[in-house]
This record gives structure tokens, sequence and C-alpha cells, in this order.
């Protein structure tokens, strides 16, 4: 099963998270969560967004990535919210 919930940074607060994590949680002991964040670049820069994604691939394949438990990820969510 897959779901998409998409939100707003506006609306990253901790209600969100442990509603997310309530609905992750009812689906299976054995889920594996996985967030995406995505950036909308101004509409009309392709080259940018192109220039960027190349980059992140490349970042990608030397094993630069960032990886998170919950409690990671909620503890960032509450500084990204300023708590």
């Amino acid at each position: 099963m897959e779901t998409v919930i998409r939100l707003r940074l506006s609306e990253l607060t901790e209600e969100t998270i442990s509603r997310v994590k309530k609905i992750l949680g009812s689906a299976s002991k054995n889920n594996d969560p996985e967030i995406n964040i995505r950036v909308d670049l101004e509409a009309g820069d392709p080259d940018t967004y192109f220039m960027k994604l190349n980059e992140s691939i490349k970042q990608l394949e030397r094993g630069e990535v960032t990886s998170f438990t919950m409690e990671e990820f909620e503890a960032y969510a509450h500084k990204l919210a300023g708590e």
C-alpha cells in the first residue's frame, strides 16, 4: 500500500506528525514509512531545476544521504516550527 500525504511547511506541527504516526502505525506493524520533501521551484526555471536535480543524483550516488528515525524527525519538525 502506498499513501501520499502532502503538507505545507506551516502544517508540519506536532499534532500533524502525531496523526501521521497514528495512520502509519495502524496500517501494519511491519511498515516502512518514507518521507519525501519537495521544494517547488519557480515556474519557468527548468535550468535551475535540472542543475539541482543532477547534483542531488550525484550526492545520492556518493552516498551523501540523510536518514533519521521517527523520533529524530519529530525533533526536527519541532525545530522547524520554532518550538
